[in-house]
């Protein structure tokens, strides 16, 4: 795969540094063959593509006729084993567990034939060994000691929380997995409203396989104000992933703790500057830290949230497999410095090149939150029009965004083609069922000059 170096990094193909989470695809064609794993970058979001780091520690241990993954506790490998691997992943695979200057971490060992399929388990639920843990393995030092300011700073951001009820996880589909795992009882099914991220989508589709919890009902909107009786948990994102929709949470709340049921809102798109789900009532808020709150790009963890009014005994919540490594606790620390400034300037930016997009004779849609506080938010989905594989290999291609990729909140702009990166090979009628379009592209606006952004993209659409 022909990979680009990305600025200021000194790592082809990498934008963000020696722990940067998001690989360059510079092309439609790179997208294409990562897709059908022609290519495989060497750096890249690390549930997916393991960092050199980690990869060096799993290539240690790796046995004959096995696949070895690095995951970052024994408790976290033994949790996914026995409550989300099917009997056959089950009866073969193994676990080890091993230490280096007190930086535990564990090796799930699985039969190569059906290495794929637990590869899908374990990203789903964001268990993989962190890069900086692995480095310090590799080197032989001890964490440092993790921030004790870092729950303070969150939940002055997440308005309504308090430090008390905040917890930091490895990343942030460990936080989602966790929450669900955790609040969902048996029983008892989710309902999730409007389109998500794919691997939470996973997530939820796959809770009646091997637990005893209902099948999943999945409503494109919610309209009707009814939900099963037999629902014990409502899941959102605010807004929408990537259709960018904002549903009136406060009606949901309203709806679900009638029945007895939670409300967990993902607001990972919408970040503190722009959504406050605990004013509408929400009962736990959930964000992936490595997007906006940390904003360079360089962090990987996730957040939640408890409503401080919630009746739910905290206790209920198990961390402990799951917990953000020490040494990611203060990067994100010093990356939060500047999140009220940095995600104003993206808002501010997002308005200018919505404007743009919205007006452009070869865009025939673009999706904008709406009814969000401080702006419409820093994300912008579009489709081109006349949409076909040529045009969009046309607009990509000449768009001079730099940072073409998986990802978003990162301070620079990131240009995603989301459907052919999260649902490549789905068929035309499960697109047409989610209502995304095959070649829709996602922006994350940063905080660069807005007429240079536009610029960019303009450099694209003119080409068509």
């Amino acid at each position: 795969m022909k990979m680009l170096l990305a600025e200021n990094t000194g790592i082809p193909g990498v934008s963000g540094g020696t722990y940067g989470v998001s690989c360059i695809l510079p092309t439609l064609q790179d997208v294409i063959d990562y897709e059908e794993k022609r290519q495989i970058p060497q750096q890249g979001y690390p549930r997916f593509i393991p960092h050199p780091h980690v990869a060096k520690i799993q290539q240690k241990h790796k046995l004959d006729g096995f696949d070895a993954f690095a995951v970052q506790t024994m408790e976290a490998a033994t949790h996914i084993v026995d409550h989300f691997f099917e009997t056959i992943l089950q009866e073969n695979c193994r676990i080890e567990e091993h230490e280096v200057c007190g930086n535990t971490y564990a090796i799930l060992h699985v039969d190569s034939r059906l290495a794929s399929r637990a590869s899908d388990n374990i990203t789903n639920s964001g268990i993989v060994l962190n890069a900086r843990k692995a480095s310090r393995i590799l080197s032989e030092r001890p964490a440092p000691l993790a921030s004790n300011k870092l729950k303070i700073i969150l939940s002055k951001l997440e308005k309504g929380s308090v430090a008390e009820k905040t917890w930091c996880f490895n990343s942030g589909m460990a936080a989602i997995y966790c929450a669900v795992l955790s609040l969902l009882k048996p029983g008892k099914r989710a309902v999730v409203i409007g389109s998500c991220y794919t691997d939470s989508h996973k997530i939820f589709s796959k809770l009646s396989e091997h637990r005893s919890f209902g099948q999943t009902v999945f409503l494109d909107r919610f309209q009707n104000g009814t939900l099963p009786e037999d629902t014990g948990l409502v899941f959102l994102e605010m807004p929408s992933n990537p259709l960018l929709r904002v549903e009136d949470l406060e009606a949901i709340t309203t709806r679900a703790h009638a029945c007895g049921a939670i409300v967990l809102v993902d607001s990972t798109i919408g970040s503190p500057w722009h959504c406050s789900p605990f004013e509408s009532s929400a009962d736990w808020v959930v964000h992936s830290s490595s997007k906006s709150l940390s904003g360079k790009n360089n962090h990987l963890g996730g957040v939640l949230f408890a409503n401080p009014n919630t009746q739910i005994p905290t206790q209920r919540i198990q961390t402990a497999p799951f917990e953000m490594d020490p040494e990611e606790t203060v990067i994100l620390e010093q990356n939060l410095v500047d999140f009220s400034a940095r995600i104003a300037k993206m808002s501010k930016n997002a308005k200018i090149v919505a404007e743009f997009l919205g007006t452009h004779h070869q865009v025939q849609k673009i999706y904008l939150p709406q009814n969000l506080k401080n702006g419409n938010g820093h994300v912008i989905s579009f489709v081109l029009k006349d949409e076909s594989e040529q045009r969009a290999r046309v607009f990509y291609d000449h768009c001079a965004i730099e940072t073409k990729g998986p990802s978003m909140g990162y301070e620079r702009t990131m240009l995603m083609p989301y459907t052919l990166i999260t649902r490549y090979f789905d068929s035309e009628n499960t697109l047409t069922s989610l209502g995304l379009s095959r070649y829709l592209m996602r922006l994350s606006v940063g905080t660069e000059n807005a007429k240079e952004i536009v610029k960019h993209l303009e450099n694209g659409l003119n080409k068509l």
